[in-house]
């Protein structure tokens, strides 16, 4: 599933234009500095982020989250950023400690109650898997 609009990053990687999402997703986890990466607009950045996660390019997408953490640590949206570095991290294991840190700046971050359950879920569900592997 290919995301509708991604009008900034168009603007900034014309392979968007061409029809060539792969491309554009390249060219973005290409640019350089954070000033290229601030033309792209917040929603777009994690409309792609998202879109990594949901194609199977985890370490992509946690790439582009974390990037957007870093770049934009008062951004409206960077409870999305940690919610889906969180996703990202949780599909590994062995990361686990790590996306449940991920997942708490999420839900201390929300700006909505749905984001907020979203994260306390993924809270709880790490907690209880960790209380299984602790045999308790």
């Amino acid at each position: 599933m290919r995301p509708n609009s991604f009008t900034s990053l168009g603007k900034i990687c014309p392979a968007l234009a061409a029809g060539d999402f792969a491309g554009a997703v390249n060219c973005y986890l290409g640019l350089q500095g954070r000033q290229e990466r601030l033309q792209v607009e917040d929603d777009d950045v994690i409309a792609l982020g998202q879109y990594l996660l949901q194609v199977g390019r985890q370490q992509d997408s946690l790439s582009v989250f974390r990037r957007f953490i870093s770049d934009r640590p008062a951004a409206p949206r960077i409870d999305l950023a940690y919610l889906g570095a969180g996703k990202a991290m949780l599909l590994n294991p062995r990361y686990a400690t790590s996306a449940y840190h991920y997942f708490l700046s999420a839900y201390d971050l929300a700006r909505s109650e749905e984001l907020a359950a979203e994260a306390k879920s993924y809270l709880r569900m790490i907690e209880e898997r960790r209380l299984q592997n602790d045999g308790g």
